[in-house]
């Protein structure tokens, strides 16, 4: 099906591994399948995932050209012929789009809420065109409807940051009143978990590197929004027994590594109690974890991965975000200044959120 409307618009699109990101002013804009939603971007979140891509540095590498960008919120523009009875919505609603383009809907990950590990999935701006683009076709039953009220630019990273935070955060089994230690929190994925996990009535100490990004997370005006503690790392020679004294002498309930560095995994390991769980949401270069085996097995101990959330965890994590227990703190950039934000990603010059304004 081809939508009415414009046939060409501007768009992010790799075209080569280790090069720039080309915007693109003439491509083309997708033709409907009779399950997909056409979807007008206004906002799309930079995910340090859109960096892997337009690197290839993964094992798995989309074929190029492809659009990147996976956090993307706008307005229904068209729907094919039987998208409405995959998802009830209409022209104009506003929505979300994830990761998940697609997935079989039949398998056992399907079935049990984990598409985003089904064999075939279809990964937005991965090998599907994605959200840093005037418009993306989505399988209708993959787009989550917005909160009426809810700004869509700060919607735009609960898509991705937000949902990993808070899906990992019910990964870790850490229960209100519990401690949780959150490495890498200064950053779009650690700021939004340090407010789910205080949403969800956790205890929080939050750990980063360097004095502002620390400041950032404690400066934050409503304090049910704050880290307990937070710590800079970079200043403690003892980090473990740093987290110990401050959360509890057998050590935190659990953990979620955000920071892409593989000694902070060796970190969180030794340091949660027995019995604790450890989250990993971030994917170091070079290496394996430095786990040790006899501290896993005679202390109970449990290391989970978790890649997204599910459309129920979406939905969730968006409820939190709409009744203001978690506000993302977003810097918006235009579409021509994606490569500049790449590199203040890559010097860790960003606290919070990139997002991308897209339309006019």
């Amino acid at each position: 099906m081809v939508a009415k409307g414009p046939k060409t618009m501007r768009a992010a699109v790799v075209t080569g591994f280790g090069q720039p990101v080309e915007i693109q002013e003439d491509f083309a804009v997708p033709d409907l399948k009779p399950w997909e939603v056409l979807v007008k971007i206004e906002y799309s979140g930079v995910c340090f995932t859109d960096l892997h891509t337009t690197r290839g540095d993964w094992v798995a590498k989309p074929l190029l050209p492809v659009v990147i960008g996976h956090e993307g919120t706008g307005t229904i523009f068209a729907l094919g012929e039987t998208a409405q009875a995959k998802n009830s919505m209409t022209v104009g609603d506003p929505v979300g789009i994830s990761w998940v383009h697609g997935a079989c809907g039949h398998c056992d990950a399907c079935l049990s809420g984990w598409e985003s590990v089904c064999a075939r999935l279809e990964p937005v701006g991965f090998s599907r065109n994605g959200c840093h683009a005037e418009y993306v076709a989505v399988d209708a039953q993959h787009v989550i409807k917005i909160p009426s009220h809810m700004s869509l630019a700060h919607a735009a990273p609960v898509m991705c940051a937000g949902v990993t935070a808070y899906k990992g955060l019910k990964l870790s089994r850490v229960r209100p009143g519990q401690w949780v230690v959150i490495f890498g929190a200064g950053g779009g994925i650690g700021h939004l978990a340090v407010q789910y996990a205080r949403a969800m009535g956790m205890k929080v100490c939050a750990v980063d590197q360097g004095r502002d990004r620390i400041q950032d997370l404690m400066d934050v005006k409503d304090e049910r929004r704050r880290p307990h503690v937070a710590i800079d790392s970079y200043l403690e020679s003892n980090l473990i027994n740093k987290l110990k004294t401050v959360c509890h002498p057998e050590g935190p309930h659990g953990a979620l590594v955000v920071a892409p560095n593989l000694e902070t995994y060796g970190t969180a390991l030794s340091t949660i109690r027995p019995r604790g769980v450890v989250v990993a949401l971030s994917i170091p270069p070079g290496g394996s974890l430095p786990i040790n085996p006899a501290d896993l097995v005679l202390h109970s101990k449990t290391i989970v991965g978790s890649v997204t959330g599910s459309r129920l965890d979406l939905i969730e994590a968006l409820r939190f975000a709409n009744e203001g227990k978690v506000v993302c703190k977003i810097a918006e950039r235009s579409l021509d200044d994606l490569n500049d934000a790449f590199d203040d990603i890559e010097a860790h010059e960003v606290t919070g959120c990139i997002v991308l304004r897209i339309a006019d």
